[in-house]
């Protein structure tokens, strides 16, 4: 059933429930109105037999009977009743005799005045005190025009529910269409939108509904993804381009050797040139399968507790044996007096990668200048800073140089691929770091990882 529909019948069952239990309502304080008034007159009429039948001690029935047809309103059936306390009649205008229920008579003994039914009718008895004793007047009547009021106000009820209802049911339709409409917009937007129209964005409306809500953050959705598909895009050209240079050299290479017979001295420096292409490849092709590491989840991630101080000394000694003559300071500052904020629980493997990689590209692009490494630890946090005073990376490329395969235009010279930043950045945001890059042109590079502490409780 479709949302609209929903709050269709919804709106409909729950107003259709108000308006009945409001005409329920009326009509109860109706009919209670009406009884209530009709037996004040009966117990007017009551006083009024009495004041008559007090005026003497003895009305025979023709007396009464022009006494009642000139002074009282006759009401429809109406009968009026003097019984003694002995259930004996007093008048005998008409003939009558006690038939009522035994809890009628204890009621007007106990209380003096009692109001009761007599099937369609309404009665009321009054017990009176006279010279001559005690006696009880019941009068009783059919509320006529009660009971029209009654059918009249029980119609316009029943056909004022059913109109009611059918409008609140169509104004329902209308306004759950209303309310659904943009959500209509939406759905139509995004059944547009595939991998080949990632541009196109959803309504937004005015901002201050949860519709729009919905939308700004759809919207926020389809940026990262558009983000991520050209990305992956881009990634794909540079690595294919990356990758077809090296295999398009080595082919040219064997292609031109097989030409013809050479000297060995010739075949010797093909093979060459064939081997340094293929360790490029061989490089390239490792570089790839560590950023593809680099994508694993955090919680299939193993870690440990790494001693920070211990770690950048590894740094430093593989940094000497893959470089040698390398210029790497370590840095360690005012270490704390607690030893255990120097501990960080992460990935070693993963994160030496990443911070060799920084190292890298600080030594590459200093021409193996002088690199501090320093370390910092206290509550908040592990910090480990790569300053480089070498090329620099010009300020409108910042925002870029984490993306894969991008290189400055200023690094075009130094070998590489473009993917050792943006691997590392993944490294350290998946062990739980941060990493911020500030660089001016040639004047330096300073690389920030920053481990915080996970807060307490």
């Amino acid at each position: 059933m479709k949302i609209r529909t929903k709050l269709t019948l919804i709106f409909t069952g729950v107003t259709a429930f108000l308006i009945l239990v409001l005409s329920l309502a009326i009509y109860y304080f109706s009919l209670r109105y009406t009884r209530q008034a009709f037996y004040d007159l009966l117990k007017e009429r009551i006083d009024i037999t009495a004041q008559v039948y007090l005026k003497k001690d003895e009305v025979d029935a023709r007396i009464y009977q022009d006494i009642r047809e000139k002074f009282l309103r006759s009401l429809p059936e109406e009968s009026e009743e003097v019984y003694s306390l002995d259930k004996k009649p007093r008048l005998v205008h008409d003939a009558y005799t006690w038939n009522y229920p035994g809890e009628v008579y204890e009621q007007i003994m106990t209380h003096g005045y009692h109001p009761f039914s007599v099937g369609k009718m309404q009665a009321a008895g009054k017990r009176f005190l006279d010279n001559q004793g005690e006696f009880i007047i019941i009068v009783r009547a059919y509320d006529q025009p009660g009971e029209r009021m009654l059918g009249n106000l029980r119609n316009i009820l029943v056909v004022g529910f059913l109109f009611s209802t059918l409008f609140v049911h169509v104004l329902a339709r209308f306004l759950a269409y209303q309310a659904m409409k943009p959500m209509t917009a939406i759905v139509r937007r995004v059944q547009e939108i595939s991998a080949a129209s990632l541009d196109l964005r959803l309504p937004e409306g005015d901002g201050r509904d949860e519709i729009s809500e919905l939308s700004h953050t759809f919207n926020g959705m389809l940026d990262r993804l558009e983000s991520a598909f050209e990305m992956q895009k881009t990634f794909i050209t540079n690595a294919s381009h990356e990758l077809r240079n090296p295999l398009t050299a080595i082919l040219g290479e064997v292609e031109i050797t097989l030409n013809k017979s050479r000297p060995v001295r010739e075949y010797v420096q093909s093979l060459q040139k064939i081997s340094t292409e293929a360790e490029r490849l061989q490089s390239l092709t490792t570089s790839l399968l560590s950023l593809s590491k680099s994508g694993v989840k955090s919680k299939d991630l193993h870690v440990a507790p790494i001693r920070m101080d211990e770690f950048v000394w590894e740094l430093k000694a593989l940094m000497d044996e893959k470089i040698p003559g390398s210029c790497v300071e370590i840095e360690l500052g005012d270490m704390p007096p607690d030893a255990d904020l120097l501990v960080w629980e992460g990935n070693a493997v993963l994160l030496k990668t990443a911070l060799l990689n920084i190292l890298e590209n600080a030594c590459k692009f200093s021409g193996n200048a002088r690199v501090r490494l320093q370390l910092r630890a206290d509550e908040a946090g592990v910090r480990l800073t790569v300053i480089d005073r070498g090329v620099g990376i010009p300020e409108a490329e910042t925002e870029r140089i984490l993306e894969p395969f991008y290189r400055c235009s200023n690094a075009r010279a130094y070998k590489g691929f473009g993917i050792g930043l943006a691997m590392a950045h993944r490294i350290i945001k998946l062990n739980g770091g941060g990493l911020e890059i500030s660089s001016r042109l040639n004047r330096g590079t300073s690389v920030r990882v920053f481990f915080p502490r996970p807060a307490a409780g």
